[in-house]
């Protein structure tokens, strides 16, 4: 396993903003919660399903096009 640090302060450069933007905008588009922790509940459930998705996680990293990362399948 390697860990990679990402820039904190370029958006377009940190591949958390893509899981945030797949999950808020995407999965999440138009939720119907009932309350906070309902809501709570479904981003977590989304962020657990993309954590089972190498392909996609790996797809976020790669938007960024930083040099020299290597991604293993």
């Amino acid at each position: 396993m390697v860990v990679e640090d990402f820039p904190d302060y370029v958006p377009e450069l940190n591949p958390d903003e893509g899981v945030w933007g797949w999950t808020k905008y995407g999965r999440l588009a138009n939720p119907a919660a009932n309350d906070k922790q309902e809501l709570w509940d479904h981003v977590v459930d989304e962020l657990i399903a993309a954590r089972h998705r190498p392909d996609l996680l790996r797809a976020f990293i790669q938007e960024t096009r930083l040099p020299g990362l290597t991604l293993a399948a």
